[in-house]
């Protein structure tokens, strides 16, 4: 995919700001609306909401009905970053905080999805959750964040919160 992104980027001829991508955008058109990309089940459910069968009609609504490049998801984007465990592995890979093939560390990674994943559920458990508002990072999503190593390009989301943990004493 991210091949078939670069040819398409680089073949772009036109100003920027009327880029649009064909390979990433369903992407972010699924992630936005928390539609998991690699799982088909759901994304055959997600179709299938407005109606009995998937049809071109309630596809073309999923797809297009709002602009996944707008800026205003910006903050939606970065926080499910936080609940995808590839894309935490992948930053820290990126910022050299950790090295492909470390069976080790990925299975930190892992466990720590199953913290934040088991912390959320728990947390919205009988809780009313607005959809429009993006709440501060909990205490189990900073600590992970900073075990990690990828707390830098969260700080936006850190300042938010009222302290952060001691990053070598895990809590849990």
């Amino acid at each position: 995919m991210l091949d078939a992104f670069g040819e398409e980027l680089e073949a772009y001829r036109g100003h920027a700001l009327n880029f649009h991508s064909y390979v990433l955008t369903p992407v972010l058109q699924r992630q936005l609306q928390g539609v998991p990309d690699c799982y088909a089940p759901a994304i055959y459910t997600a179709l299938l909401e407005a109606s009995d069968e998937v049809t071109i009609s309630n596809t073309t609504s999923f797809y297009l009905a709002i602009d996944p490049t707008d800026p205003i998801y910006i903050q939606s984007y970065r926080r499910n970053i936080v609940y995808v465990c590839e894309a935490r592995w992948h930053l820290a890979i990126l910022m050299g905080k950790n090295m492909v093939g470390n069976r080790e560390i990925y299975a930190e990674f892992i466990d720590n999805h199953d913290y934040i994943m088991k912390a959320l559920r728990k947390a919205v458990e009988g809780v009313d959750v607005d959809e429009n508002i993006c709440p501060p990072l909990s205490q189990m999503e900073v600590e992970a964040l900073v075990f990690e190593g990828i707390d830098k390009p969260f700080e936006a989301e850190l300042g938010l919160v009222v302290c952060a943990p001691d990053p070598f004493e895990r809590m849990y």
